[in-house]
């Protein structure tokens, strides 16, 4: 009964613990499209403000995405901006597949094909900072953009003049809505809370290669002033490092720069269609990296997913062998689960992701555990990540 009953208080923490992890991520959600309409001022709206903007988009077999992609962009309601297609090696249809629509619209879309990777470069890396060398002398900015990002028309406007006005360096947004893939559907809440706890134990260490700081991105989209990025030497300091987005936000905080992260799920999407195999290849070579390869970091997680995830059902279940039972005790539990589910399914709702997945969180904490003690074997006994067919030594 005793061993119940501290079980039941730990239960009561875990509540807690889940509420303020939610309370957190809303909260960061809420400085999204609300901030970025707020700076849309009459000044802005000029016929005068529209720098150049260079839009860098680099695709290793991207066949599935490179024609949404490229539309997408072209799509955009800002007057002046260019974009540069880096072909990565591909060897299926997506050269052929960007040329043409190059090809259709020149004065929008150029085509960089590369052919070789150099030694000590990670693909991506050295995607960008040749894509880097083929923008416009006269362009003021630079967005690297994956290939499978999808833009609003507004996108590029109201970040851009949000990052003038807040005269920032540096801004990189979250997108909403993983299209096309049920594993990524059902294990968000999770990948969002393992950043929370990332962000949150990491600070406790001291800063290494790879980790979550005060300087954070999602590479996805980044949208940096040119000059910044050329005083850094951008992807070029970073050519060896997986975790490019995090690395480049650190150097250009060291260079004095001005950056802010956040999500925007209503000015961009990500549509994942390659289902588990692609899932499981992104989570595993970034888990680790994300904890900076510290397995304290690492089971302090686990065991914070454990507590918030899987606790109250184990107690739940012990419950049941009793009789006994207070039904303060039984109405504790099942609080607990409810109110997991309930803030799972708003999180869910928050990103553009249908509330069904949200009961399902006990199942997805389980996943999510497997996927990270695997990530950190992977890494650390064989000390590379795969990553678009390629070996990458970390």
């Amino acid at each position: 009964m005793k061993l119940y009953n501290w079980l039941t208080s730990l239960t009561l923490l875990n509540s807690i613990i889940n509420l303020l992890i939610n309370i957190f991520v809303f909260r960061w959600l809420q400085t999204t499209e609300k901030q970025l309409e707020r700076q849309l001022v009459s000044k802005s709206e000029s016929p005068d403000f529209s720098p150049l903007v260079n839009i860098v988009i680099p695709m290793r077999n991207e066949q599935r995405n490179v024609v949404a992609s490229l539309y997408s962009g072209l799509s955009l309601d800002y007057p002046n901006f260019e974009i540069i297609v880096v072909n990565d090696n591909s060897n299926d249809q997506t050269l052929a597949l960007a040329k043409k629509i190059a090809t259709e619209y020149p004065n929008k879309v150029r085509v960089l094909d590369l052919t070789t990777l150099p030694d000590g470069w990670v693909g991506k890396n050295h995607a960008l900072w040749q894509g880097y060398f083929e923008v416009n002398s006269e362009a003021k900015w630079i967005l690297f953009l994956d290939a499978d990002i999808r833009l609003k028309p507004e996108t590029l406007r109201k970040t851009l003049i949000y990052a003038e006005h807040q005269t920032l360096d540096f801004l990189s947004l979250g997108p909403g809505n993983y299209q096309g893939s049920f594993w990524y559907d059902i294990l968000f809440p999770q990948m969002a809370k393992f950043y929370v706890f990332a962000a949150l134990l990491t600070g406790l260490f001291s800063p290494k290669t790879g980790s979550i700081g005060s300087a954070t991105a999602n590479g996805a989209f980044i949208l940096v002033r040119k000059n910044i990025y050329k005083k850094i030497e951008g992807h070029k300091a970073i050519k060896h490092c997986v975790l490019e987005d995090v690395e480049l936000a650190r150097n250009i905080e060291k260079a004095g720069g001005k950056l802010f992260y956040i999500s925007a799920t209503a000015l961009l999407t990500a549509s994942i269609t390659n289902g588990l195999p692609s899932f499981w290849e992104s989570m595993s070579k970034n888990w680790f990296l994300v904890a900076r390869r510290n397995w304290v970091v690492l089971g302090l997680i686990v065991w914070l997913e454990i507590i918030t995830g899987i606790a109250p059902y184990l107690i739940l279940g012990m419950g049941l062998r009793r009789r006994n039972i207070r039904p303060t005790i039984w109405g504790l539990n099942i609080a607990a689960i409810l109110l997991t589910m309930y803030l799972n399914s708003e999180m869910l709702d928050k990103f553009q992701i249908t509330k069904k997945f949200g009961p399902l969180y006990v199942l997805t904490v389980g996943a999510d555990i497997v996927l990270i003690i695997l990530s950190a074997l992977r890494i650390s006994i064989r000390r590379s990540v795969e990553w678009k067919g390629r070996n990458i030594k970390v």
